[in-house]
C-alpha cells in the first residue's frame, strides 16, 4: 500500500484528490489547517498545520512514497502574499521532500503560468514550478490545468448565473479560446500521476483542444433555451472596475475576486494546453460536465430548483 502525502486536501480540488486516492487504496497523510474540515476515513492521517509551517510539512512527508501538492492562493491581497504561498510554500514542500528522502513529488499548477507576466497569480506559480523542477527530487511532475469548474466551484457560478439568464453578460471576448476541465476529471488524473513514474511538465484539459464561449452558450441553450443573446463585456470596463478592487485589496490587506491580474487573464485570447497532456478515454466532456455542475448549483441553493426548459426563453 503506497501511502501518499498531500496537502490543500480540504479545498475545491483537493478533497476529490483524497477521495480518489483512498479509492485507490492508498494510505493518506494530510495536512490541514482545521483538522475537523478532513473527513474522518480509514487510512486517513492528518497532520495539523499549513504551508508556512516547516515542521508540519516535515511530519506531513516522513515515510510517504509521494507528495501531491495542491494547495495554494488563486486569490491574494498582494503580489507578495501571492508568493508567500504558491512559491515559499512550493520550497518549503520541496526542502521537506528533500530531507525525509521522498522519491516522487506532483506539484499541480496552473496552465496561467505558461504566461507568468500577464498576473501576479500567473508568476508565483511559474516560480513554484521552477522551485519544484530545479529540485534534486529524483521523480518531479508538474501538472497544468487549464480553467477547473464542477460542482461547488464558487468562482464559476456568476457565470453560470449569465448563461441561464435572458441576456448574458461575458467578460471576455468573443473570439477567445481556453481550455476546461471537470474537478472531477482532474482529480482522477492527478490520482493516477502520484502513482505512476511519469516526469516532467504535462498540461490538462478535458482532452477536446479547447473551446470558445458559442459552445458553452450552446449547452445551456440546448438544455434551458438561454441566453437569448450574449454581450461581450468591454475590457477597459472591467479594468476600471478592477483598479477599485486592487485599491480595496491594498487598504484592507483582503484578497477581492476580482483584480487587474484576474481581468487580463480574462481576456487573454488563448489558453489552450499543448503536448501530450494526459491521454484517457473517460474523460468528462462539455455537456456532461456542465449540467451536472448546474445540477450541483440547484442542489446547493445557489441557483433556482427549476430552469427554463422551453426554446420559447430565446425569443424573449
Amino acid at each position: 500500500m503506497k501511502t501518499i502525502a498531500i496537502t490543500g486536501a480540504t479545498g475545491f480540488v483537493g478533497r476529490r484528490v483524497m477521495s480518489k486516492l483512498v479509492a485507490n487504496g492508498c494510505r493518506l497523510r494530510v495536512l490541514a489547517r482545521n483538522s475537523s474540515a478532513v473527513s474522518q476515513q480509514n487510512n486517513v492521517d492528518v497532520i495539523s498545520g499549513s504551508l508556512s509551517d516547516v515542521s508540519a510539512i516535515e511530519k506531513l512527508a516522513d515515510g510517504a512514497d509521494c507528495i501531491v501538492h495542491v494547495a495554494g492562493a488563486t486569490h491574494a491581497p498582494s503580489r507578495n502574499v501571492f508568493f508567500e504561498i504558491n512559491a515559499q510554500g512550493t520550497r518549503n514542500v520541496v526542502d521537506a521532500a528533500k530531507k525525509k528522502q521522498i522519491p516522487r513529488l506532483v506539484h499541480v499548477s496552473s496552465l496561467a503560468s505558461s504566461v507568468p507576466t500577464i498576473s501576479d497569480y500567473a508568476a508565483s506559480k511559474a516560480e513554484g514550478e521552477k522551485i519544484a523542477l530545479q529540485s534534486s527530487l529524483s521523480q518531479v511532475l508538474v501538472l497544468r490545468p487549464c480553467a477547473v469548474y464542477g460542482e461547488g466551484d464558487t468562482a464559476t457560478l456568476p457565470l453560470i448565473r449569465e448563461l441561464i439568464q435572458g441576456t448574458a453578460k461575458i467578460p471576455s471576448r468573443e473570439g477567445n479560446r481556453f481550455g476546461l476541465i471537470h474537478v472531477e476529471d482532474l482529480a482522477a488524473v492527478i490520482a493516477d500521476a502520484a502513482i505512476s513514474q511519469v516526469t516532467g511538465t504535462r498540461e490538462l484539459d478535458d482532452t477536446s483542444g479547447g473551446y470558445v464561449w458559442d459552445d458553452l452558450v450552446n449547452v445551456t441553450r440546448k438544455h434551458f433555451g438561454t441566453p437569448a443573446r450574449v454581450i461581450y463585456l468591454p475590457e477597459g470596463l472591467l479594468k476600471a472596475a478592477a483598479g477599485a478592487f486592487d485599491m480595496f485589496a491594498k487598504l484592507t490587506g483582503k484578497s477581492a475576486m476580482i483584480s487587474g491580474g484576474s481581468i487580463r487573464q480574462l481576456y487573454h485570447p488563448e489558453w489552450r494546453v499543448n503536448g501530450e497532456g494526459w491521454p484517457r478515454a473517460d474523460a468528462i466532456d462539455l455537456e456532461t460536465g456542465l449540467l451536472r455542475t448546474i445540477k450541483g448549483y440547484q442542489e446547493a441553493g445557489l441557483l433556482p430548483p427549476r430552469l427554463q426548459t422551453s426554446r420559447s426563453s430565446a425569443h424573449d
